[in-house]
């Protein structure tokens, strides 16, 4: 109950900052209950919560921090298994939830934020590249943690079989190591790079090894 309070001080001092004057409360209890939906074992709270502890260890590395700490509270907000939409959806419904409460153009730097998070290519722009940074720093964590955070996204996933899972995973794991550097920061390059690139090696090794071979992207 302690570190609830905590939390929505923390969010409604936020929204306050953000040029609000309107009670945020009801807010941050929706936001809850989305995350901790029924199923949610990677994309949930404490997934925010971590990212919120890396964010603000590197905040003086960003250039609109209030901003960024925004799309991080709503960038998994909607999160249906397996959904292609879910960073649209999520960052539509900040979009909704901040009508008429902040500057249009903050508001539309929030969605933009939030895009960045889908992961599809790498961003472009300071503080896109920043909140990326933070979404994947997890995949720099010791291994024993990695392969925990990888076993989460696959109870999230239990409707696809292994052979249509693993290969796409693979797939996505790639790209990530096609890019380089994958942590364009020096904050996060030196804390996550080396790590995150072993770590991704190796899982893409043991699922070769496991007999699954990378999917092709959907046309």
């Amino acid at each position: 109950m302690e570190k609830q309070s905590q939390q929505l001080a923390r969010f409604q001092a936020l929204w306050r900052r953000l040029g609000s004057d309107q009670d945020s409360s009801g807010i941050f209890r929706e936001i809850g209950r989305y995350y901790e939906t029924e199923g949610r074992y990677y994309h949930n709270l404490a997934h925010i919560e971590y990212c919120l502890s890396v964010f603000d260890a590197a905040r003086d590395h960003c250039l609109e921090p209030d901003l960024v700490e925004m799309a991080l509270w709503f960038h998994d907000v909607i999160y249906d298994m397996g959904g292609a939409d879910n960073e649209l959806r999520s960052a539509e419904h900040f979009m909704a939830v901040s009508e008429a409460q902040f500057d249009d153009k903050l508001r539309q730097h929030v969605f933009d934020l939030i895009m960045a998070t889908d992961h599809s290519h790498a961003p472009e722009g300071d503080d896109k590249r920043f909140i990326v940074e933070v979404d994947l720093s997890g995949f720099g964590l010791p291994w024993d943690r990695f392969k925990s955070d990888g076993r989460n996204v696959r109870s999230e996933m239990a409707h696809l079989s292994d052979n249509e899972f693993y290969p796409a995973q693979m797939r996505f794991m790639q790209s990530l190591a096609d890019r380089s550097p994958l942590f364009t920061y020096p904050w996060f390059f030196e804390r996550y790079e080396a790590v995150a690139r072993s770590n991704i090696s190796e899982y893409i090794n043991e699922l070769q090894q496991s007999g699954y071979q990378m999917k092709a992207a959907a046309v």
